[in-house]
């Protein structure tokens, strides 16, 4: 028979595991995805989270084939540079020329709407060689069915927020 003891520390070491369990079990959202405590990012945000950078990579690359294989036929750049849209031709070849090669993708959010999906992010894009950037406010509109890119829309993000710094292990 086991004594009161006995039985108290074989509650304790299941409350514990159970409490290690459930820790464990809590998924964290991906980089770049922010939301409070215990926060999951959705499968939508993922997958684009996912498209946004491979796009972002392919720019950067300057890999044409890559970036065209991501965007419909059909597919138009609107930003405060221009009254007009800029087709996919127009726009590969002012980024390929940019000196802004870098894009980080950050604070994305997805909204599904029919076989459409409006996603939203900051871009910080850095000149390569310095530490200073543009941050853009960027709505891509994707059609789902596909996965290809219809349209983007670029401004610079009004009162923009500094980017997050990552700790170098020396403060």
């Amino acid at each position: 028979m086991l004594g009161r003891r006995h039985i108290s520390a074989i509650l304790w070491a299941m409350l514990l595991c159970a409490v290690s369990q459930a820790a464990l079990a809590q998924p964290s959202p991906p980089p770049g995805v922010r939301g409070g405590a215990g926060a999951m990012a959705t499968r939508s945000v993922s997958s684009y989270l996912g498209l946004e950078r491979g796009l972002q990579a392919a720019l950067q690359g300057h890999d044409r084939p890559a970036v065209m294989s991501m965007l419909a036929a059909d597919f138009e750049l609107r930003s405060v540079s221009s009254a007009d849209t800029t087709t996919a031709e127009d726009w590969l070849r002012s980024e390929f020329g940019s000196r802004h090669t870098k894009g980080i993708v950050r604070e994305l959010s997805v909204h599904d709407v029919d076989d459409l999906a409006i996603v939203s992010f900051l871009l910080d894009r850095v000149a390569p060689g310095t530490a200073h950037g543009t941050t853009w406010f960027v709505v891509d509109v994707w059609r789902q069915s596909s996965q290809r890119l219809i349209t983007r829309s670029m401004t610079p993000a009004a009162g923009q927020r500094p980017r997050p710094v990552r700790p170098t292990g020396r403060e």
